[in-house]
């Protein structure tokens, strides 16, 4: 049977992990931190290949060109990106490739009727400006800054939160970092709690503030929830949050 295709990103990141001479398993758990399931002999296949054109260079005497099957730019694709460029706010590109949706199945659908109305009250008449929403992404970098064909795709998580007075710092997670409740505290909420509750709600204002993160497991962990109500901060409660709701929780979109 003939083998599978290995996509370009896949090739890519693993060629640029190779000339870091890391062995096949750091790189399997390398991509396995990106959500890129690949095996050992996929990493061989490339690695082979790497060594080929490495003899290609040396036979020729030249630098061996790897390039990307360039895309075609045909009268409709040339259209519908001028269409949208020349809006005044354009989408990003992932949104012009394709627009993700949350599909609302019917468990969704009854949490978010029987948790609808106290959200309501939370945030109801100016108590939304109480409100801090928060939550962790992952950023996708490349070092190509436009000269190369080929670049190679690095990750990085980082946490932040966003409310009516401002945002707070974006915190940077450690390569290879689980985001536990030990982790969570000691590298988020304790900065969160001295630095930025008290620049965005000062005074009083901190009292009625109101957190508001999502239910990782870091998150809702007896210890973490716990510590946060020691220093009291008003925390939305795993059983309070309205999931899929881009309305009350927009840092997840």
């Amino acid at each position: 049977m003939p083998r599978n295709k290995i996509s370009d990103n896949i090739e890519g990141i693993a060629k640029y992990l190779l000339t870091k001479t890391y062995s096949y398993y750091v790189i399997q758990q390398e991509l396995a931190r990106m959500n890129l399931n690949v095996s050992k002999s996929t990493i061989s296949r490339i690695a082979n290949k790497v060594g080929k054109q490495q003899q290609v260079f040396l036979f020729n005497s030249e630098k061996s060109k790897l390039h990307h099957r360039r895309h075609i730019a045909t009268p409709s694709a040339v259209r519908r990106i001028t269409s949208y460029i020349n809006q005044e706010n354009p989408p990003t590109v992932s949104l012009m490739a394709a627009r993700p949706v949350h599909r609302l199945y019917p468990a969704i659908i009854e949490k978010r009727r029987s948790r609808a109305w106290r959200m309501y009250r939370i945030l109801s008449n100016v108590k939304y400006k109480n409100y801090l929403t928060t939550d962790e992404s992952w950023l996708y970098l490349d070092a190509s800054q436009g000269t190369r064909d080929i670049y190679y795709v690095r990750t990085v998580m980082v946490w932040a939160g966003v409310s009516s007075h401002g945002k707070t710092q974006v915190y940077f997670i450690e390569q290879g970092a689980t985001i536990a409740s030990k982790y969570y505290i000691e590298h988020i909420i304790e900065s969160l709690i001295e630095y930025d509750i008290p620049r965005l709600f000062p005074g009083d204002m901190q009292k009625k503030m109101v957190l508001h993160q999502d239910s990782a497991p870091g998150h809702v962990a007896k210890y973490t929830i716990s510590y946060v109500k020691e220093h009291n901060i008003n925390v939305i409660m795993p059983l309070e949050r309205l999931p899929k709701s881009p309305e009350t929780a927009p840092m997840d979109y």
